[in-house]
């Protein structure tokens, strides 16, 4: 039974046209995949998401408690700092009996206390530095600098400072007046007790660092990743130092609900209070009471993921809509070209050779459609293009024969020339006539395409003299070759066109029309570099930049040329590189291999 159903199903497919066929074909791709796409994607990014969630909210709250560690044990330091200064160990240690009747004294040693506390302010993570003192001096009850200790012991947190074996107490801003402070600040305070170096059991003074609330805000509040969430420190008496996040949430870290017993640090825990799930995860602040909490309500963490889900499913059905007319419009239209191409192979098969497709499209249709229209002309061209190879065939032999007679002719010519002047003493001709002769002899070169270095650079020096000739010697050459480089082959008329463009376009342009060419070469490696400069007037960037691009009507087509060939013979990485600059020149630098 399923074999039949499944050979009735692929004969129905056979015999479908290829239209439904590709419309099937790409809903079927299309849309299946994508269903099974969002499905997995979906469930793989929900889960990846808390993952990354819970990397993100360790990683935060680690760095944000180092970074507390960090300010703490810097506070802590300056208050041993403090403690063990000389000066504020003697003033603490006078004598009760005589010290508390020298008003001149105490006077002196409180403006001394506050020069030295004020000097901390300057440090951005302090904000005061106070002492608590003893009773009955002039300077035990002045704010906010000085505080009677007698006063404070009233209070019972004032006495876990003052009760031996501890040696610091970090105080939350609850425990302090904001109006003792400038500014009405709130304020996080470490207190600790001053103790006489010369008796360990005598408390002389209470000592008290300042830091501002803000300062630790500022701290935790990178640990909170969620406006929905919540960071806070709490101490061990529960309560709250700072914190920063949602404020329907501090009543219930107040409470103390989010800490568990039995929680281990840096683990993430899930709370259920009032019908609602939390994450929270926690870590202790080395060397303090303090633990730092971040919570973040399990709904936060689901929002998210719900919010992608449906953003998936949404693209998904506007993706699959689009696929649909995609897919009608798409099999329609390459169905009707295959229809039209079919039709015209008709023609051709019937002897109409004139047939021409337009080409809609740029796709494999097109391209066979261009193919089809090509082969056609080519079959309809083809009796001609034979006719015209023929006649060029017959052009170029006759072209090879006249090279064959020319040169000969030349020669014979330039020499009659030349004798003609030596026997009427014309020594200018005579001299120009040599220099044509040698530059037309290393021109042809007997047809061969390379020459030594050493004719090109003869090449060069008959084509100076006749342009000395012709401009009055204003054309001055130095030549700076090794030796060792002359017996080197290399592309015949490569420097003298280089010349020539630095003559014409360079010296000549400028006002004294009268200039110099410096040719240098050497053997570098296995690699031979020719450089051609001149002092002429040079090129800005825009000129130098199109120098090689340029066209049959303007200068730089010599040049061109010259780059083409060595390329050609010698690969690309081989050719001419420029250097100019107005006002200054220009130098061609000729870069080919080292052939003997």
């Amino acid at each position: 039974m399923v074999w039949r159903l499944m050979a009735s199903l692929k004969k129905t497919l056979r015999d479908t046209s290829i239209r439904h066929k590709l419309l099937l074909s790409y809903i079927v791709l299309i849309s299946f995949p994508l269903v099974f796409l969002v499905t997995i994607s979906w469930r793989k990014i929900s889960h990846g998401l808390r993952e990354n969630m819970y990397g993100i909210v360790l990683n935060a709250i680690e760095q944000s408690a180092s970074f507390l560690e960090y300010k703490l044990e810097y506070i802590t330091n300056i208050a041993d700092l403090i403690m063990l200064d000389s000066n504020l160990q003697q003033i603490l240690t006078r004598d009760y009996g005589t010290y508390h009747k020298d008003y001149m004294q105490q006077s002196v040693d409180a403006h001394s206390l506050y020069d030295y506390f004020k000097s901390f302010e300057d440090n951005n993570d302090i904000f005061m530095v106070r002492l608590y003192v003893r009773d009955g001096l002039t300077y035990s009850n002045v704010p906010p600098y000085f505080l009677n200790m007698k006063t404070a012991a009233e209070n019972a947190w004032f006495q876990e400072v003052l009760t031996p074996g501890r040696k610091y107490e970090w105080f939350p801003s609850s425990y302090f007046s904001p109006g003792a402070n400038p500014n009405k600040e709130q304020v996080v305070a470490l207190l600790r007790r001053v103790i006489d170096q010369n008796n360990y059991r005598n408390t002389v003074g209470v000592l008290r660092v300042d830091i501002r609330e803000n300062t630790l805000t500022d701290i935790i509040k990178k640990a909170n990743i969620t406006d929905l969430g919540l960071t806070y420190l709490q101490n061990s008496r529960g309560e709250l130092i700072t914190s920063f996040g949602n404020p329907a949430l501090i009543q219930l870290a107040r409470q103390n609900r989010f800490l568990d017993r039995d929680s281990t640090e840096k683990e993430w825990k899930v709370v259920r209070i009032d019908h609602q799930q939390f994450l929270t995860v926690y870590q202790t602040i080395d060397r303090t009471d303090w633990k730092l909490v971040t919570l973040i309500p399990y709904s936060a963490i689901l929002n998210v993921g719900r919010e992608i889900r449906n953003f998936m499913w949404i693209i998904m059905s506007v993706a699959v809509i689009i696929a649909y007319f995609t897919a009608f419009y798409l099999s329609h239209l390459g169905v009707s070209q295959i229809s039209a191409l079919g039709a015209m192979m008709n023609k051709v098969r019937d002897g109409d050779l004139k047939v021409e497709l337009p080409v809609k499209s740029n796709d494999e249709i097109g391209q066979l459609t261009k193919n089809f229209n090509y082969m056609v002309k080519q079959m309809a061209v083809m009796i001609e293009e034979k006719f015209i190879m023929g006649k060029k065939m017959k052009n170029l032999e006759l072209k090879a024969l006249q090279a064959q007679i020319n040169p000969h002719f030349l020669y014979n010519s330039l020499d009659m020339i030349n004798w003609t002047a030596v026997i009427n003493g014309i020594p200018e001709i005579e001299t120009m006539v040599q220099a044509l002769a040698k530059f037309y002899k290393i021109s042809l070169s007997k047809g061969r395409e390379f020459i030594f270095i050493r004719e090109e650079i003869e090449h060069v020096l008959a084509y100076i003299t006749i342009q000395n000739l012709r401009f009055d010697n204003q054309i001055k050459l130095h030549l700076q070759i090794d030796e060792d480089i002359y017996d080197y082959k290399i592309i015949k008329i490569v420097l003298q066109p280089i010349v020539e463009n630095a003559i014409l376009h360079g010296i000549l342009k400028k006002k004294k029309k009268k200039g110099t060419i410096t040719i240098t070469g050497r053997l570098d490696h296995d690699q031979i570099i020719l450089t051609v400069t001149d002092d002429g007037i040079g090129m800005d960037e825009v000129k130098l930049k199109n120098l090689l691009a340029a066209g049959n009507n303007s200068r730089g087509y010599g040049l061109k040329n010259i780059n083409s060939r060595l390329k050609l013979n010698y690969g690309p990485q081989y050719g001419l590189a420029f250097n100019s600059k107005p006002g200054k020149g220009t130098t061609v630098t000729v870069t080919l291999p080292a052939m003997l």
